[in-house]
């Protein structure tokens, strides 16, 4: 009698146990992945901060392929960055900065919203 009414104890503290990690872990589930988000967005800031001034970076280099020489697929962006720099007097650079660290919050948001 005394081993039935130790394994009903252990068999309650286990049930309480699961039933506590569930609660913690799925009420808690949509802050963790905003925090993991909002992370990975400030880290991907950070990292574009001082990635956009590397004079040899082939990532600004694709962002400025252009209508220049002819019809090119992917050439609308580029193009984009080149009128809008020359248009406002700003270095080219820091365009194609301000407009990954957009892209990657809407990113943020647009996931955050999702989940």
């Amino acid at each position: 009698m005394h081993n039935y009414r130790l394994l009903k104890l252990k068999n309650i503290n286990i049930l309480l146990i699961m039933n506590l990690l569930k609660f913690f872990f799925i009420s808690n589930i949509k802050v963790y992945v905003g925090f993991y988000l909002l992370v990975l967005a400030l880290f991907s800031i950070f990292f574009l901060y001082f990635k956009h001034d590397v004079s040899n970076d082939s990532s600004i280099s694709e962002m400025l392929i252009n209508y220049s020489g002819g019809f090119t697929r992917r050439g609308l962006p580029g193009h984009l960055f080149i009128i809008i720099s020359e248009f406002l007097n700003i270095k080219l650079r820091i365009i194609i900065f301000f407009f990954s660290n957009v892209n990657t919050v809407s990113i943020f948001f647009f996931n955050l919203y999702l989940y």
